[in-house]
Parts: structure tokens; C-alpha cells; sequence
């Protein structure tokens, strides 16, 4: 209300500069249970009053709905932190609201950690129409109760949890690498009868399990079975930026950051396994398939 004057009433479009917004520790998310924040007791979530949303609350208008939207969130050195296209961002007539939760996009795979959170510092968000745009400033302020953090140590977890999540997404690509040869060879051994072929598809598909093995739990059993490079991955990401329903704000110990490494260690060991059976095994297994003028395993791009 108080950015509204007769400019803006009169535009076709505008957006609102954001409040500046502490980076806290209170986590609301959906678990039944909050923490109370002067004695510090896990309450249940009925006994506790809603909070404002978590994030930047970003307030925009429009005298008629665009066909499309793309809302960014810029960092202070003009690289893009996040985007939103209209699937994810309300365009309708008249005032609308976006509320970015202040996190950098999280691995492609799910369920294993959330996007690292935006360190304090100045930010622009940018709207953008298919014949309009906007920018507007905003600052995110470390919470003033944390007088033991710095700056730097906030920097040093974005930094450490980007590194986990990378290795997520690297973890993704090589496991659709695996499903899909995986299930090219299963095709072919299925179209072609010829013994070589199928003791050849076999002899790939064991090394794929057996690398999709390591990555990932693939056997049921739950607690039972031995956790895999995924899951230990995840333990690391939730240590170093939650605990007990609170966001962690602090730089990741010495001890984490050298169970990553480890375990960044094993990842690449799977991940050269991988490459020497796509570029040694398939390729000789390809070869044949032509000689036999059949169709050659593809790898996805």
C-alpha cells in the first residue's frame, strides 16, 4: 500500500519493490510438531500461530493477464539464482503474489535434499511478460540472533551444499544412463536369438546392475539392506542444513565436509565404471549388432 500512487495506479502492470527479509532458522513445512522458540520445547503445530510465509514475498499487479510470465530471482554479481516460469507463478487480473522461499534450485533427483538457501546479501527479482519487464531490489538480512555466524560461514554452506547437490544430479544422469541401456538391451536380446548377442547383452546388464547397486537401494528391505551412496549423500545435505525442524545456519564441520569427499570419492569410482562399459563394452557390443545389420544401443544425450 504504501509504494501505491497515481503512476502506478495508472500502469498497465508493476511490480512492487519486496521488503527486505531475515534468512531464520524457524522452519514451518508441514510436520505436526514446531519448535518454541523462547523455551526451545518441540510444541505441537496447533498450539503455535502462522507465521508469515518463509521467503521473499513478492507482490505484483496487472490491468490485463499476460499470455506468458517468467519471474527470476537475480544475485548481486547479475547471475540468475532462480526461475520461474507460469506454471509456477500466479498472472491473473489484478494483484497477484509470489512468495520465493529463498532456496537455489535442488538436485533433479527427488526426496533427497531441498535447494541450498540464498545467502543474505542484495537481490533483484525480474519480471518479465512477452512485451514487459521489471526489475526491483531487495535485501536478505542474516538473523540478528546469530551473532557467532558470518557471513562467510553461510557462504561456505551454500558453496558445500551445491557440491551435493551437483553430485546428485550427476548421480541422476548416470543412473538414466543405466535404465536406458538397460532396457535397449533387454529389447534386442528379446528380437535377436543368436547366442553371442544375448551372452553379450547379459554381460553389460550385470555391470549395470551392479553399478546401479552401489548408487542406489534397489532391493526392498528398508533399514535392513545396506545403505548406498545416495543415501549417504542425503545424510550429509540434511546434517549440515537442518536438524530437529530448524534450518541450520552455519558452515559444515570439518568431519562432513570430509564424509562428502569420501563418498565423492565413490561416486566417481562408479561413475568411471560406468564410462569404461559404455566406452569399451557397448561400443564393441554395438559393433556387432551392426555386422548383423540390427539396430545399435543408443545413449540418450
Amino acid at each position: 500500500l504504501r509504494q501505491i500512487n497515481d503512476e502506478v495506479a495508472r500502469s498497465r502492470a508493476h511490480l512492487f519493490q519486496p521488503r527486505q527479509t531475515f534468512r531464520t532458522g524457524a522452519q514451518e513445512g508441514e510436520g505436526h510438531y514446531r519448535r518454541d522458540h523462547v523455551y526451545g520445547a518441540m510444541l505441537p503445530k496447533s498450539w503455535k500461530a502462522r507465521n508469515p510465509p518463509e521467503g521473499v514475498i513478492i507482490y505484483y499487479h496487472f490491468v490485463e493477464e499476460p499470455d506468458d510470465i517468467r519471474l527470476e530471482i537475480i544475485g548481486a554479481g547479475g547471475g540468475t539464482v532462480r526461475s520461474f516460469e507460469a506454471g509456477d507463478v500466479s498472472h491473473k487480473i489484478g494483484m497477484n503474489r509470489f512468495v520465493w522461499d529463498l532456496r537455489h534450485p535442488g538436485p533433479n533427483m527427488p526426496r533427497v535434499m531441498a535447494g541450498p538457501r540464498a545467502v543474505p546479501g542484495s537481490y533483484r527479482v525480474r519480471l518479465t511478460t512477452s512485451d514487459w519487464t521489471a526489475e526491483q531490489a531487495f535485501e536478505i538480512k542474516k538473523d540478528p540472533r546469530l551473532t557467532a555466524i558470518t557471513q562467510q560461514d553461510l557462504v561456505e554452506q551454500l558453496e558445500f551444499l551445491i557440491q551435493i547437490r551437483d553430485a546428485f544430479n550427476e548421480m541422476d544422469r548416470a543412473l538414466e544412463t543405466v535404465r536406458s541401456v538397460r532396457e535397449q538391451l533387454d529389447e534386442v536380446s528379446a528380437r535377436l536369438v543368436e547366442e553371442e548377442v544375448k551372452t553379450g547383452a547379459q554381460k553389460i546388464d550385470d555391470e549395470l546392475t551392479s553399478i546401479e547397486n552401489e548408487l542406489i537401494q534397489t532391493k526392498p528391505g528398508g533399514w535392513s539392506q545396506k545403505p548406498k551412496i545416495r543415501s549417504h549423500l542425503s545424510w550429509v545435505a540434511s546434517a549440515v542444513s537442518s536438524q530437529r525442524g530448524e534450518y541450520t545456519d552455519a558452515r559444515p564441520t570439518d568431519q562432513l565436509q570430509e564424509r562428502f569427499q569420501d563418498l565423492r570419492k565413490d561416486l566417481d569410482e562408479e561413475l568411471s565404471r560406468l564410462q569404461k562399459v559404455l566406452e569399451l563394452d557397448l561400443v564393441s557390443f554395438n559393433r556387432m549388432l551392426r555386422d548383423k545389420q540390427a539396430s545399435a544401443i543408443i545413449l540418450k544425450p
